[in-house]
């Protein structure tokens, strides 16, 4: 970036990762947010604009631009975005759960909060063991002989 004079879609930035990320975040809050501004006047909700984002920014209209898709959104960083939006969307979901199941009070933790993280903790941990599971076979190919034994009895 130093005085390089590269643009976004050259991809200035290609030397930091963290800078790549935070070009990448900033493009798609700024569209999303605007195209919020924009669709608040059909009366359309916030969630409309962020999917309409997520079409642009995607081979639909931004991708079509040489070069835009291979710089701005490389394959190799889109672990990182989607590892992000993942926490996020865990996190937007926990909210949304306390707030509906009354535990930002005290007196809805003691009354139903707790009935709710008993149903939603199987429901959180169920993936999380399937997973692990799954990948059993695959990682006991790759370990030792002596480590695989023990990965496989506990």
């Amino acid at each position: 970036m130093g005085g390089s004079g590269g643009s976004i879609i050259d991809g200035a930035w290609a030397g930091s990762p963290f800078a790549l990320f935070m070009v990448q975040v900033l493009i798609i809050i700024s569209l999303s947010r605007t195209l919020g501004w924009v669709l608040k006047w059909v009366k359309m909700p916030q969630v409309v604009s962020e999917m309409l984002a997520g079409i642009i920014i995607g081979p639909t209209a931004f991708g079509r631009i040489p070069g835009f898709t291979a710089n701005v959104f490389p394959p190799a960083s889109l672990n990182i975005i989607a590892v992000i939006s993942n926490f996020a969307l865990i996190f937007f979901l926990f909210i949304v759960g306390a707030c509906d199941a009354g535990v930002s009070t005290a007196q809805g933790v003691r009354s139903g909060g707790s009935r709710s993280c008993r149903a939603l903790f199987p429901a959180i941990t169920a993936p999380c063991r399937l997973r692990s599971r799954a990948s059993r076979p695959q990682l006991s190919a790759t370990l030792p002989r002596s480590h695989a034994r023990a990965y496989a009895t506990s």
